[in-house]
């Protein structure tokens, strides 16, 4: 299931297999394991982005309330990352 909100950049996924929650930027390398089994929220910000600086505070924050969850993960993804964590 996959839904996005392109006023912010955010997307819900639920994937399938699981792994623990850190670390909480995703990358190519561990999207997979970190992902499987679980739904996720994941936040696409740039690190320059007023509204994305903005929130990183409240979004730290959601990520510590769900980390280690079973079912749930929140996490960030670069978009200024053109290698994808490579």
């Amino acid at each position: 299931v996959l839904f996005v909100c392109p006023l912010f950049g955010v997307v819900l996924v639920t994937p399938t297999a699981a792994e623990e929650t850190e670390p909480m930027f995703l990358t190519w390398d561990n999207y997979d394991n970190m992902t499987s089994t679980k739904t996720v929220f994941i936040k696409f910000f740039a690190p320059w982005c007023t509204h994305c600086k903005r929130m990183a505070n409240d979004w730290e924050q959601l990520e510590e309330e769900w980390k280690g969850d079973d079912v749930g993960l929140v996490a960030s993804v670069d978009c200024t990352d053109h290698n994808g964590g490579k």
